[in-house]
């Protein structure tokens, strides 16, 4: 059976690519780091951008998810988010073209993508 490729979505791939190419990931494994970084060159440079407004339902959504803990993240102040990370990591790779796969909780990360998904709901 063919092995699958993963899509490459932005710079952090290929970073991750070389990484595991030259046996660095292999000796150091997944960290929260490596995903930061990876979530981060993905971030600023990706390969496929998708522009969009958010759709009305998608934004009933985000309006709940920011009455209920949002507003607290992008407040700086501490909040549990588990139970909302499915739901905003498949708006982030809706609108933003890039998927969250290892780190479900990695919090400077959804910290941006929360960041990033109210200005697209600011915005729609």
């Amino acid at each position: 059976m063919a092995k699958r490729r993963k899509k490459i979505e932005g710079l952090g791939d290929i970073v991750e690519q070389v990484t595991k190419a030259t046996g660095i990931k292999s000796v150091i494994g997944d960290c929260e780091g490596c995903e930061q970084r990876k979530f981060l060159l993905n971030r600023i440079f990706p390969f496929k951008r998708v522009n969009k407004t958010m759709s009305d339902e998608h934004k009933a959504q985000f309006e709940v998810f920011l009455s209920e803990c949002g507003n607290r993240v992008l407040e700086n102040r501490i909040t549990d988010i588990t139970n909302h990370v499915p739901f905003l990591n498949e708006l982030y790779k809706e609108y933003f073209g890039i998927t969250i796969e290892v780190c479900e909780s990695c919090s400077n990360i959804h910290k941006a993508i929360i960041r990033d998904l109210n200005k697209l709901f600011q915005n729609s």
